[in-house]
């Protein structure tokens, strides 16, 4: 077995080896590197596993407290936390780098003597219920961060295994099959942790966001007991990838269907690694729907590619307007790697192939992947023979599920999607 010194010199591990018990439904026994904890360690057990989940930002915020009150402390670490006032229900604003709290019960507005930011988080195991418009609830604190004079960012501090709760059921259905979930499980959970380490050397305010930007996030709204028995049947489970005493995390991408082949995370994030280098998967089709798995031909005007283009990314201003488009890479089994943006002055840029689907894209012309043909007709551009739906990087979601209903374990599930990678218990 190889030892895991990159993470345990990290977090303040010690490497020993004992073997794991993968399923609830099916025997998946093999050897994992257990990571035990060390004094120093802010891993000792997952519930202190704290990871901080962007929701939203906003100027106004309805909040209130599930069975029971919530309390608001001020988050400024030059002195004790203070509590501020308790309320069930209210609203939290924010403005002229003041805030406000709005207790529903007296209807009076106060103003909270501090520019710092917030913590919001229940009382007497009390749920918080919280939206920017509509609500939804969620378990441990809300920091509310200031952002500019008038508003703020939501931010959900929670335990890891709780917020994989919420992550799995909202990434794939609550009803397939359990290697598929455990095996969704523990890349949510790899993706995760390796952000948060990544995030933090940063010093920013949050490790992951709670949308498609990370990983898709519901709260307590996404949960489900299956859900929660696969979370914990795979606990602390992560992905590595290296040579024996320098294995590393890696960012355990996943998309919902690859289209016939995952591609290699260089071509979209820049990353050369082994894992990620893209296999090929028979898999999908047989459980994507066909509108996903070969999607309908969109046409958009040459105009209006060029102004989301323009739109979404600033420095392609040097064009002045894009007047042509140009596969400039393609990959082996065709998906769009690269192409080439001409603009009306004869400058020309390169942009990624997802890149561009993400920037032409709109929810009534959705690109779904970066796997199509181009067509030139005229005043517009058609994209046609589209194959897949996500960035195609990782786990292929629908191929995932297919192998389990073939009767394929999850370690052989992860061993496939993820070449060379290597599965240790981090915790």
């Amino acid at each position: 077995m190889r030892r895991l010194s990159r993470i345990a010199a990290e977090i303040g591990m010690s490497a020993a080896i004992m073997v794991i018990q993968l399923g609830c439904d099916h025997r998946e026994t093999r050897e994992f590197k257990v990571m035990s904890p060390g004094p120093s360690s802010v891993l000792t057990q997952a519930q202190d596993v704290v990871i901080r989940v962007f929701l939203w930002e906003c100027s106004d915020l309805s909040l209130a407290g599930r069975n029971g009150s919530l309390q608001v402390v001020t988050d400024d670490l030059s002195v004790p936390k203070t509590e501020l006032i308790m309320f069930r229900s209210g609203r939290l604003s924010r403005r002229n780098d003041k805030w406000f709290l709005t207790d529903a019960k007296f209807v009076a507005e106060k103003e909270l003597a501090t520019e710092e930011a917030l913590i919001i988080r229940p009382v007497d195991g009390a749920v918080i219920e919280a939206g920017s418009p509509q609500a939804a609830s969620y378990r441990g604190i809300l920091r509310c961060i200031p952002a500019g004079e008038q508003g703020f960012a939501v931010v959900n501090e929670l335990d890891i295994e709780s917020y994989l709760a919420g992550v799995v059921g909202a990434e794939m259905p609550a009803y397939w099959d359990g290697r598929a979930l455990r095996a969704q499980a523990i890349a949510c959970r790899t993706y995760a942790l390796h952000q948060m380490h990544r995030r933090r050397s940063e010093n920013a305010n949050w490790d992951v966001t709670s949308d498609q930007g990370s990983q898709v996030y519901g709260g307590m709204g996404s949960e489900d007991r299956r859900i929660a028995r696969v979370v914990q049947a795979t606990k602390g489970i992560v992905l590595t990838y290296g040579p024996a005493g320098k294995e590393k995390l890696f960012p355990a991408y996943f998309s919902s269907s690859c289209g016939g082949h995952t591609q290699n995370a260089a071509s979209v994030f820049g990353q050369r690694l082994t894992p990620l280098s893209g296999v090929a998967c028979p898999y999908c089709k047989a459980v994507a729907k066909p509108e996903h798995y070969c999607w309908a031909p969109v046409e958009v005007s040459k105009d209006e590619v060029s102004r989301r283009l323009m739109e979404r990314y600033p420095e392609l201003a040097s064009l002045e307007v894009i007047k042509d488009v140009q596969v400039a890479r393609r990959s082996d089994y065709g998906r769009v790697e690269a192409l080439r943006l001409i603009g009306r002055n004869g400058h020309s840029r390169l942009i990624c192939g997802e890149d561009f689907r993400l920037g032409v894209t709109r929810p009534e012309q959705a690109l779904r992947s970066s796997w199509y043909d181009m067509k030139d007709n005229g005043d517009s551009w058609r994209f046609e023979n589209g194959r897949g739906w996500g960035h195609g990087v990782g786990l292929c979601q629908c191929g995932c599920e297919q192998m389990a209903r073939q009767g394929r374990n999850t370690v052989e599930i992860l061993a496939y999607y993820y070449p060379e990678a290597t599965l240790v218990r981090a915790y």
